[in-house]
Parts: structure tokens; C-alpha cells; sequence
């Protein structure tokens, strides 16, 4: 009597595992048996783990246990708890489907070529919402990892490159993702197309510091080349680069970039 007391109070935490325990189907042997006939296999389009202990489905929370009995193998239907799907080939364990190779976007289907896939969250998402400054994937994939551009460059919308603008819409591919040759027909070479409203602003116009497509695509990502830093001389008439400074030749009017400067070092004999 103790012991199905126990039993009761174990029941609980079982469901917290990664397979579903309480699944009445799980109890006894499956029929048909599966492990003793391949052939029903391929029938039913069940896959073989590399060890031959599980069968599973592609995508698919349902799997099979094979089991020695005294009889031969017993085929035992398990199942995933909610939310994690079998993984037959890789982990041969219950995993997050965006985990397993080949999983993800099973549910959805594959993006089409005006869309970007959110991989981890399982969805498309407009292209020109890829980098815009906002999150439209629910895991934030479509603001990962984006390309800063300098200007006169072409940021490549998935493969996180820049090209030369003058590249874009030439008839070959520079980005690896093939991004620079999209939307020829919308916004030719050397245009910068403002993938929110499907305008086009002249390409020399990206990143010059002023909003030119309605939403402010072409001011956003902008690589900003590092300021040159100068030295004011004494004067304050006149102002060098620092490379100037301390170079042996005075620069300034007032020949105050050679002050202060140290001597060169006589080398050791």
C-alpha cells in the first residue's frame, strides 16, 4: 500500500521530463510492430536512428521505442511533451524543433525571395524589415548581426557585407547572398532603394547625414570614417595633423609643433 502511495506522489514530477510518461499509448506494445518489419517503415515514413532503437518522423513529437522482449522486439509509442519534437537522427532525444537539422520552419514552410526567415522563431518577415532598426522577429534574428556600410557602399541584406554601390545591379552577383541584384526593375544601378516605401533616392545620397527616403533607411547602419585628429598651433592661426607633429620639420608658422619634442634616440654601439 506504501509503495502506491509513492507511486501517486512521483506521478507529478514525471511530467516534467522531456517525454510524456503518461501517455496511455506508451504503455503497452504498439501494433503493428515496426521494429520487425522494415518495410512498414517506408511505408509510414518513419526514419531509423543511427543506433535502430528509435523510430521517429521528420518534425514530429511522436516517435517509436524498440524494445527486446523475450519474444523479439516490441515496437512502444512515446511522445514528446508539448512544445519539443523528436530528434531521430541527430540527439535522439525530445528538442526544441528549431534545434533540429532540417526542423525548422517545417510548420510554416520555407520564406519566399521577398521575405527574410526568422529562423529561431519560425517565420518570414518582409526583407525591408531585415536591419530597419526594429525588431520584427519575435527572437530578434531580423536585427542580428547587420552590416555597417560606409557610404558609397551596398550593405548585402542577409550575408552581412558591404560592396561597392557602383556593383549593384550590374548583372553579377557580389553579395553572397545575391541581395545586390534584387529589385533591378524597381531601382537601378547606382540607386538606393528605400525598402519601406519602394522608392528610389540617388545613391551618392546614402549616408550624406540627411533622411532622403520617407522612413530614414538610407541614414541607418552608416560606418562613419574616423575623424582626423588635428594640432592647433600656438598660434591658433593655423592647424596640422598629428602626424606632423615632432617630425623634425617645423609645420606651423609658429614652429610650435617642434617644441617640447623629444630628441631621437642615439642607438648603442
Amino acid at each position: 500500500m506504501g509503495i502506491f502511495f509513492l507511486f501517486l506522489l512521483f506521478l507529478p514530477c514525471v511530467h516534467s521530463t522531456s517525454i510524456d510518461l503518461l501517455d496511455q499509448s506508451s504503455m503497452g506494445p504498439h501494433d503493428p510492430n515496426y521494429c520487425n518489419n522494415t518495410g512498414l517503415l517506408e511505408g509510414v515514413g518513419l526514419i531509423q536512428s543511427t543506433l535502430g532503437q528509435f523510430l521517429g518522423y521528420e518534425c514530429s513529437a511522436e516517435f517509436f521505442h524498440c524494445r527486446w522482449q523475450s519474444d523479439g522486439f516490441r515496437t512502444y509509442k512515446k511522445k514528446c511533451r508539448v512544445g519539443l519534437v523528436y530528434d531521430t537522427l541527430g540527439t535522439q532525444n525530445c528538442n526544441y524543433d528549431y534545434n533540429v537539422k532540417g526542423c525548422k520552419m517545417a510548420k510554416g514552410g520555407a520564406c519566399n525571395s521577398t521575405q527574410f526567415t526568422c529562423s529561431m522563431s519560425e517565420s518570414c518577415v518582409p526583407l525591408s524589415s531585415r536591419c530597419d532598426g526594429r525588431y520584427d522577429c519575435a527572437m530578434e534574428e531580423d536585427e542580428h548581426n547587420c552590416p555597417m556600410c560606409a557610404a558609397g557602399e551596398f550593405a548585402c541584406l542577409i550575408s552581412e557585407e558591404c560592396v561597392p554601390l557602383e556593383r549593384r545591379c550590374n548583372g553579377q552577383t557580389d553579395c553572397n547572398d545575391g541581395s545586390d541584384e534584387w529589385r533591378c526593375d524597381v531601382c537601378g544601378e547606382g540607386q538606393f532603394l528605400c525598402g519601406k516605401s519602394g522608392e528610389c533616392v540617388d545613391g551618392t545620397k546614402r549616408c550624406d547625414g540627411e533622411r532622403n527616403c520617407p522612413h530614414g533607411e538610407d541614414e541607418i547602419l552608416c560606418r562613419v570614417k574616423p575623424v582626423e585628429k588635428l594640432f592647433t598651433c600656438r598660434s591658433r592661426d593655423a592647424q596640422i595633423t598629428m602626424h606632423q607633429v615632432c617630425d623634425g620639420r617645423a609645420d606651423c608658422p609658429d614652429e610650435s609643433d617642434e617644441l617640447y619634442c623629444e630628441p631621437p634616440r642615439t642607438p648603442l654601439i
